[in-house]
């Protein structure tokens, strides 16, 4: 029985620090259908020790893999919670293959495809509040989406928006330019 005890908490104590090793790379990947976009979500500790949120964006052709976008916060704040910092990741949805045709009235082209694959990935901050960020890859780029899960008809007010987009050097982009806001 005395042998049992000092293996046992040898056990409990490896599996812990690999525990810990595990969670501090955290990052999970949405390929585009075809493959040849890749979104990489992770957390990293800055130097204060404090787990933020980061996503890059790769173009893959075979063994080559070119960055897009690199590393870039992810994060929201509003009035009443933060969702930028200590995150805790809870879980992941299974792979939605998105697979749709619609068509426009007006336009050169009018039939469209919607194709992406998509994955959900839910955090809970300090206080116990739900974010889920919705990640999109299609063949020709990706999107996403923050959304609240909780159910309130309270108002909520967005202070900051703390998501970054820092294109690789050389890169080339089309971003649909915007009016400024008149507030």
């Amino acid at each position: 029985m005395n042998k049992i005890a000092p293996t046992l908490i040898f056990f409990l104590f490896v599996t812990s620090l690999l525990s810990e090793e595990i969670n501090k790379n955290k990052q999970w990947i949405v390929s585009s259908p075809d493959r040849k976009i890749e979104v990489k979500i992770y957390q990293q500790k800055n130097k204060q020790k404090i787990d933020e949120l980061f996503y890059e964006v790769f173009s893959v052709k075979g063994k080559q893999t070119n960055t897009i976008i690199e590393r870039s916060p992810l994060g929201i704040v509003r009035k009443d919670q933060q969702f930028a910092q200590n995150l805790t990741f809870i879980s992941s949805s299974k792979l939605n293959v998105i697979d749709e045709k619609y068509d426009m009235l007006i336009g050169r082209q009018t039939a469209f495809r919607n194709h992406a694959n998509e994955m959900e990935f839910t955090f809970q901050n300090p206080k116990g509040a739900l974010l889920k960020i919705v990640f999109r890859a299609y063949n020709d780029g990706i999107a996403f989406k923050y959304v609240f899960p909780e159910e309130s008809k309270k108002t909520y007010t967005v202070k900051k928006e703390l998501t970054g987009f820092k294109f690789a050097v050389g890169g080339k982009a089309w971003i649909q330019p915007y009016d400024k806001p008149s507030q």
